[in-house]
C-alpha cells in the first residue's frame, strides 16, 4: 500500500503537518487548515498563498487517442519546483474505512482538500471554506497523487484554485460492494453554468484558457482533467453548447448515478448540446457524458469514448460508491465504465455520432422515470454508431467498423469487449432509427416495469444475445426493417424463480442471422427462460440449480403473465423455446405473413461449460471483483444466459402458436445445435386458412390444448393430442407429494407476518428417502422468517456442515413425519423483487437502481 512517505519530511520543517481525514496515524491539523462549518458554507474567491510562482510541468503521457502530433517541440524540462508534503481536509469530509487510508483513491479525500503545504514551507489555503484544485499548465491534476508520489511541481505555470464546494452528495452504504461505507463527494468543475449565467464560485478559469467560453457555450479548444473525481462542465437548468472541443478525463470517477466525475453533466432543466466534439475518458466509473433530473443531453456529430483502466486492489476497494464500480453480475457481462448515462426524467438525444465504451455500458439509462410519466424517450438515437470495443486515432490501411472525423482528427472504432449497447429500466422507452450497434454481449437490455425499445432501419450486432429482458413487466422490444446478427440468441426473456418477467417481442421485416454456429445453445430466435439472475447488484456469485427436467405441475405455485412473440413480414430461421418451470407462464407466438423454419416447443434448459457439457447443480459462478479484472482471466460471467434447451413435455411452460395471413411453419427439429428435439410440444395450435404447416422429414407435434387446423398440413407432420391440466397457481399451499413417505404427507402453508396467504412464495426441491425426506425451499421475492410444524407430528432438522446427515450442500432440511402434518412457513418480502417491495408487484421502481 502506498503511504504518505512525504510526511516524514515534516521533521525538517517548523510547520505542523496534517493528514486528510484526521486518521489516527496523521499529525494534528494546523490551525490554518480547519475551517469552521460557517466558513465552509460561504463562497470563496481565490486561495490564500504565501509563495512565488513556479514553471510548467511536463506534459501528461500521450495516449493512443491523442491527435497526430505536429513536429515535435523542444523537450519540456523536468519539473524542478517544490513538492506537496501534506494536505488538510475541511470538516465536510466523511471518512471511510474501505482501505486503511482515505488517501488511496478516495473521492471524499480528493474533493475536500482545503489546505496544502509545500516543501518550501508555503501554505496555501482555500478561501471561505472552499476546496482546492491543482492546475498545472492549464490542466487539472490530482493533489493526493502529487503527495503520494512525491512529484515536483514545475517552477512556474501551476496554481491551486478555490471553488466553493457547495455542491455535495452523500449516500449511505448499500449492497455488498460498498464495504459498509458511506459515499461522500464534493463536486468540482472547470465550468459550471446556471440559470443566471456562469457560477463563478464553482468555475476555474485557469482550466478554460485553451478554449473560448461564455454563459451559453464553450468552443474551439481543449479541456483536460488528469485527476480523478473531477467534473468538466456542469450545466444546471441552463441552455448550453459544447462546440468543436476535445475534452479529456483521465482517472477514476465517483458515482455515475449522480454524474459525479462526468466530463459533461446536464442537470435540473438544462438543455446541453455537444456538437463536433470529442469526449475521451479513461478510468473506472469515469462517464463521459450524463444527464439527470429533467435535463436534456444532445450529442451531434461527435465522438464519445470511455476506456477502462486497471486500479491497484487498494485503489479499487477505496472506490466507495453505491454499486457501479463493476457491472451487476446478474447481467452476465463485465466492465467498469458507462459511456453515457440518462437518469431520472432526463433525455439523451444522439445524432450522427460515434459512442463507444471499452466494457460494460454504452447508452445507459438508470433509475429512470417511466414513459407513462414523462411521455418522452429516455434514449432517442438516430444515424449513430455505438458499441463496446476500442476507439483509436485511425491508422492508414487498418480496417474499422466505423470512422468519424471531428475537427482534424479521424477516429476508428474496433468492436470487442464485454457489455451492452443500450439499456432501458424503470419503464423508460428507447427509440432508435438508422443505427449501427455492436454489443459484446447484448445490443439491448430491458429491465423493470414496461421498459421498451423500438428499432427501425438498423443494423444490430451482438456477440451473444440481441436483447435480454429481466424483471420486465409487459414492455416491448420491437425490431422493424432491420438486420439482427447475434452469436446465439435473438431475444431472451428471463422469468421464473429469480424474478417474474413478461415481454412483448416484435420482429417485423427483420433478417436474423446467427454468427456463432459452434455454440451449443445457439440458434434461438426467442426464448422464455428460467432466470439465472444472480440477485441484487451486490451479489458476486450465482449457483447453478437447473431442475427443469425434474419439474412437475406441482412445482409451479404462481402464475406469471404471458409473454408474446410476433414474427411478421420475413423469413425467420431458428427456434423458439419456453423452459419456465418454477412458475406457470405461457409464451404466445404468432407468425404473420412470414415463414418460420425451426422448432417451437416447451423445453427444459440447463447451463453448459465452455466445452458444451452440462454444468452440475451446485456449480458456483463467480464475478470478478479485483482491480485488475481486465487481466485476471475470470470468465464465469459468460455462462450467465447461456442456456441449452431440450424440447420436452409441457409442464408449466405452454407455448401457443398461431399461423395467420399466409404464414408457413417449416418444422425442423434441432439435433444438438441450439437445443435437442425429438418432437415439438405445443399448447394451442392454430393454422388459419391459407397457411401451411409442413416438414421435409417426419416430425411429431404434441398438442396439449386447442387444435385448430384450417390450413394445409404436410404429410410428414403427425399431430398427437395430449391431455393436460393447468396447475393450481392460486394457493399458498404446497403439498409435498415428492417428499411423502409411504405412510404420511407434509403440507406446507406460506403466510406473511400478518398471517395472510403468501401466494407463490416458494418451490420445493426434495428427495424421498423412506420415513425421512430431504428438502430445500427456493423463495421467489420472499425470505423465510420461521418454519414450524403446526399440525400433526414431525421433526424438521436443518442440515448443516456440523450436522450434514449425508446431504449437506445439496438439501437444507430433513423432515421425519410420524403423522400427516402441516408446516407453516412465515415469510417477508425480500429487498428486491418481492410483492410490495421495490421492484416487485405493487412496489416502486421495478428493478433496484443501478441494474444497468
Amino acid at each position: 500500500m502506498r503511504r504518505l512517505t512525504a510526511l516524514l519530511l515534516a521533521a525538517a520543517m517548523l510547520l505542523a503537518l496534517s493528514a486528510c481525514g484526521g486518521t489516527a496515524e496523521a499529525p494534528a491539523e494546523s490551525a490554518a487548515a480547519a475551517p469552521s462549518a460557517e466558513q465552509a458554507a460561504s463562497a470563496p474567491t481565490a486561495p490564500q498563498t504565501e509563495t512565488p510562482e513556479a514553471s510548467p510541468d511536463a506534459a501528461p503521457e500521450e495516449s493512443a487517442l491523442e491527435a497526430p502530433a505536429e513536429p515535435e517541440p523542444e523537450p519540456t524540462p523536468e519539473p524542478n519546483g517544490p513538492t506537496i508534503v501534506s494536505v488538510t481536509c475541511r470538516d465536510t469530509l466523511v471518512e471511510t474505512a474501505a482501505t486503511d487510508s482515505d488517501w488511496i483513491n478516495s473521492p471524499s479525500a480528493s474533493t475536500n482538500i482545503d489546505s496544502v503545504t509545500l516543501s518550501d514551507g508555503t501554505v496555501i489555503t482555500a478561501e471561505e471554506g472552499g476546496v482546492l484544485t491543482l492546475v498545472v499548465n492549464g490542466d487539472q491534476y490530482d493533489i493526493l497523487d502529487y503527495v503520494e508520489q512525491e512529484k515536483k511541481l514545475p517552477e512556474e505555470g501551476w496554481s491551486f484554485e478555490t471553488t466553493a464546494g457547495a455542491d455535495e452528495w452523500s449516500e449511505f452504504a448499500k449492497f455488498m460492494n460498498m464495504a459498509g461505507q458511506t459515499a461522500q463527494y464534493t463536486y468540482r468543475s472547470a465550468l459550471k453554468v446556471g440559470a443566471d449565467g456562469i457560477v463563478e464560485t464553482e468555475t476555474i478559469p485557469a482550466l478554460l484558457e485553451k478554449a473560448e467560453y461564455d454563459a451559453s457555450r464553450i468552443s474551439g479548444g481543449e479541456l483536460s482533467s488528469y485527476g480523478p473525481f473531477f467534473n468538466g462542465i456542469i450545466a444546471d437548468s441552463a441552455e448550453f453548447a459544447v462546440e468543436g472541443m476535445t475534452i479529456r478525463g483521465e482517472g477514476d470517477g465517483a458515482n455515475d448515478f449522480q454524474g459525479e466525475g462526468a466530463m459533461v453533466l446536464s442537470q435540473g432543466t438544462a438543455d446541453v448540446t455537444v456538437a463536433d466534439s470529442a469526449i475521451l475518458t479513461k478510468g473506472v466509473i469515469r462517464t463521459a457524458a450524463a444527464v439527470r433530473d429533467n435535463g436534456i443531453l444532445r450529442i451531434n456529430n461527435s465522438v464519445i469514448y470511455t476506456e477502462e483502466t486497471e486500479d491497484t486492489q487498494e485503489e479499487y476497494d477505496a472506490l466507495v460508491v453505491p454499486m457501479m464500480k463493476r457491472t451487476p453480475f446478474a447481467l452476465g457481462l463485465e466492465g467498469v465504465v458507462r459511456a453515457t448515462n440518462v437518469l431520472g426524467a432526463g433525455q439523451g438525444i444522439y445524432t450522427d455520432s460515434l459512442i463507444v465504451s471499452s466494457g460494460w455500458g454504452v447508452l445507459s439509462t438508470d433509475s429512470g422515470n417511466g414513459f407513462d410519466q414523462v411521455g418522452t424517450y429516455a434514449l432517442d438515437v438516430k444515424d449513430t454508431v455505438a458499441g463496446t470495443g476500442t476507439v483509436e486515432v485511425a491508422q492508414e490501411g487498418r480496417e474499422y467498423f466505423e470512422t468519424r472525423t471531428v475537427g482534424d482528427v479521424t477516429y476508428g472504432y474496433i468492436p470487442g469487449g464485454s457489455g451492452y449497447v443500450a439499456y432501458a429500466d424503470s419503464g423508460v422507452h428507447d427509440r432508435f432509427d438508422g443505427v449501427r450497434f455492436y454489443g459484446g454481449n447484448e445490443v439491448q437490455i430491458m429491465a423493470s416495469a414496461t421498459s421498451s425499445a423500438f428499432y427501425t432501419n438498423s443494423e444490430l450486432n451482438s456477440g451473444h444475445i440481441g436483447c435480454m429482458t429481466q424483471q420486465n413487466a409487459g414492455g416491448t422490444i420491437s425490431i422493424v426493417d432491420s438486420t439482427l446478427n447475434v452469436g446465439e440468441t435473438g431475444v431472451q426473456i428471463k422469468s421464473g424463480a429469480a424474478n417474474n418477467g413478461f415481454t412483448n417481442v416484435v420482429l417485423d421485416g427483420t433478417e436474423v442471422t446467427f454468427t456463432n454456429p459452434e455454440a451449443k445453445w445457439g440458434g434461438t430466435l426467442v426464448e422464455l427462460v428460467e432466470s439465472d439472475d444472480a440477485g441484487n447488484p451486490g451479489n458476486t456469485s450465482f449457483t447453478i440449480d437447473d431442475r427443469g427436467d425434474e419439474a412437475t405441475t406441482a412445482t409451479a405455485t404462481a402464475a406469471v403473465s404471458d409473454s408474446t412473440a410476433l414474427l411478421t413480414n420475413g423469413d425467420y430461421t431458428g427456434n423458439i423455446w419456453n423452459n419456465i418451470y418454477n412458475k406457470y407462464q405461457l409464451l404466445d407466438v404468432t407468425v404473420d405473413n412470414a415463414t418460420l423454419t425451426g422448432a417451437v416447443s416447451s423445453s427444459y434448459g440447463y447451463h453448459l461449460d465452455a466445452d458444451g457439457n452440462r454444468l452440475e447443480n451446485g456449480t458456483v459462478l463467480e464475478a470478478d471483483t479485483t482491480g485488475n479484472y481486465l487481466r485476471s482471466g475470470v470468465t464465469d460471467y459468460a455462462t450467465i444466459g447461456a442456456q441449452y434447451n431440450v424440447a420436452n413435455t409441457q409442464i408449466n411452460n405452454p407455448v401457443n402458436l398461431t399461423l395467420t395471413n399466409g404464414a408457413v411453419w417449416n418444422v425442423v427439429l434441432p439435433d444438438g445445435m441450439g437445443g435437442q428435439a425429438e418432437a415439438c410440444h405445443i399448447n394451442d395450435l392454430t393454422v388459419e386458412k391459407g397457411c401451411t404447416l409442413d416438414a421435409e422429414t417426419p416430425v411429431t407435434i404434441h398438442v396439449y390444448g386447442k387444435k385448430d387446423i384450417r390450413g394445409e398440413l404436410g404429410g410428414n407432420v403427425t399431430i398427437v393430442e395430449e391431455e393436460y391440466t393447468d396447475p393450481d397457481c392460486s394457493t399458498n399451499v404446497l403439498t409435498a407429494v415428492d417428499m411423502a413417505d409411504p405412510r404420511h404427507t407434509a403440507t406446507f402453508v406460506f403466510v406473511d407476518e400478518n398471517g395472510d396467504p403468501a401466494i407463490g412464495a416458494a418451490t420445493f426441491s426434495a428427495y424421498k428417502a423412506f420415513a425421512t425426506s430431504y428438502f430445500s425451499l427456493a423463495f421467489s421475492g420472499y425470505e423465510m422468517v420461521s418454519m414450524d410444524v403446526t399440525e400433526g407430528s414431525a421433526v424438521i432438522t436443518e442440515i448443516t456442515e456440523d450436522d450434514p446427515d449425508g446431504y449437506y450442500g445439496e438439501y437444507d432440511y430433513n423432515i421425519a413425519m410420524e403423522t400427516d402434518c402441516t408446516v407453516t412457513v412465515v415469510v417477508q418480502a425480500s429487498m428486491w423483487g418481492g410483492p410490495g417491495g421495490p421492484g416487485g408487484p405493487g412496489g416502486p421502481g421495478g428493478s433496484p437502481p443501478g441494474m444497468p
